[in-house]
């Protein structure tokens, strides 16, 4: 079980840390932040490793294919061992280079003070206004 404080204090230092778009500060910082084991249930590439592995790599390819990401949580709920959240993610359209916007939805599982296993759904992506 997480405390709560504990749990919003984790999501928030890491999409703080995501929202820099620092690949090295994030790939050091990993390990802090998610559990060895991870497990992700996302529509992400299929041949992306579990475990810590998976996210060395998998952000790097991210940050790249969406420049200038940023992450703003709009609701997060705690309940035990769970966070549920919605999200809204920006984006800088690589083809085009305009500005867009997507919703997401994820429900993360913790073991202690560390994301375990996570279910994300993203909506698509849209210009903004």
């Amino acid at each position: 079980m997480i405390a709560k404080q504990k749990a919003r204090e984790v999501i928030s230092s890491w999409f703080a840390l995501l929202n820099t778009n620092d690949v090295n500060a994030i790939d050091r910082a990993l390990g802090d932040f998610f559990t060895e084991d991870y497990v992700l249930h996302f529509s992400a590439p299929a041949d992306l490793q579990p475990g810590l592995a998976g996210l060395k790599s998998f952000f790097p390819k991210v940050l790249a294919e969406n420049p200038n990401v940023k992450v703003t949580v709009e609701d997060l709920l705690v309940d035990v061992n769970r966070i549920a959240f919605r999200s809204t993610i920006q984006r800088t359209d690589p083809a085009t280079g305009k500005p867009q916007h997507c919703a997401e939805l994820c429900i993360s599982r913790f073991v202690g003070e560390k994301i375990a296993e996570e279910w994300e759904l993203l909506g698509s992506w849209e210009d903004d206004a």
